[in-house]
């Protein structure tokens, strides 16, 4: 696991089209930040984080979608599941290296609020808060998209199916919450409820560290890392 783990970790720092992607993120946070801090002269980051939810449409699509199906377009499939590691010890490394390129990328995001520290007091723990509900929620998106990568044979294809998939996410709670005043019964509401991952961030963005959403965002990465093994698995016995 840790050598899948440091190979894919590698090809993400040495990729081009990570740093485009990185580039992309970044002139983002750089727009929130004037639009929310700066402009409106407001020392709350977390305002920033929850706007950037957004960004995570690109940026997870994009660190995911050659987890998977780089070996499958290269003809290697067979040949790394010859090498003595078990599959789960490719899934959980590949899920491992995409976390860190996200952990990398939320590091240096770190800068803005230090230059806020700078001229005004900010509240530090509603901060932390925010940014574990960001890399719980980042986490959980990733574990999705390598699912979705799982099945795909083209980069394209799997970035493009993985971008619609976090946006239905975001626009299916959006609508939920404008239909469930009347429309949904009580149960149904519950049911959907419980798939609004955008939506759950915002108990982080609070400064509210809700342990049953914390285990929420772990068990949508359990889940969606074990499915992923059970397709490669199939895959390799058909």
């Amino acid at each position: 696991m840790i050598q899948i783990f440091k190979k894919e970790l590698k090809s993400y720092l040495l990729n081009p089209l990570g740093y485009v992607f990185l580039v992309v993120f970044f002139c983002i946070v750089s727009m929130l930040f004037y639009m929310y801090n700066l402009e409106q002269e407001v020392s709350n980051f977390g305002v920033v984080l929850a706007n950037l939810r957004i960004a995570l449409m690109i940026f997870i699509p994009a660190i995911t979608m050659n987890l998977l199906v780089e070996e499958r377009r290269n003809k290697t499939e067979q040949l790394l599941f010859s090498v003595p590691v078990t599959i789960s010890d490719i899934v959980i490394g590949k899920f491992l290296a995409a976390t860190a390129m996200l952990i990398i990328t939320i590091v240096l995001t770190m800068l803005y609020p230090a230059m806020l520290l700078i001229v005004t007091p900010i509240y530090i723990p509603s901060l932390i808060t925010s940014y574990i509900g960001f890399l719980a929620l980042g986490m959980s998106l990733i574990a999705i998209c390598m699912f979705i990568s799982s099945f795909m044979e083209n980069s394209i294809i799997s970035f493009i199916v993985g971008l619609g998939t976090i946006f239905f996410i975001w626009l299916g709670e959006h609508l939920i919450g404008v239909m469930k005043i009347e429309i949904l019964s009580e149960i149904v509401d519950t049911l959907l409820d419980t798939f609004c991952l955008m939506r759950k961030y915002m108990e982080f963005n609070g400064g509210l560290l809700n342990i049953s959403t914390v285990w929420y965002y772990l068990t949508i990465v359990v889940m969606f890392v074990f499915l992923t093994i059970r397709q490669i698995e199939r895959r390799r016995i058909g």
